[in-house]
């Protein structure tokens, strides 16, 4: 197995158009894993929030303040 010091400095005596193929084949490869890391979570998310609007009614803000309001005791029993 090559050291990746030594892997690296074999590369950097070669000439630039063999260190720009390395570059373009590096660059190639990390794009295919961050796109397919981004996929995956943009399934996740759209799988995660389907499943949540189907367990969860919407809740807006309008239904939030009159639940609020709901559980609110009377303003006569806390004059008490």
């Amino acid at each position: 197995m090559v050291n990746i010091k030594q892997k690296i400095s074999e590369i950097n005596r070669q000439p630039e158009n063999v260190r720009l193929k390395y570059m373009y084949i590096a660059i190639f490869i990390c794009m295919i894993l961050v796109m397919t890391i981004w996929i995956m979570s943009v399934k996740i998310n759209f799988s995660s929030n389907a499943n949540q609007k189907e367990i969860q009614p919407e809740t807006t803000i309008d239904s939030l303040i009159k639940k609020r309001i709901d559980s609110q005791p009377p303003i006569k029993d806390m004059v008490k």
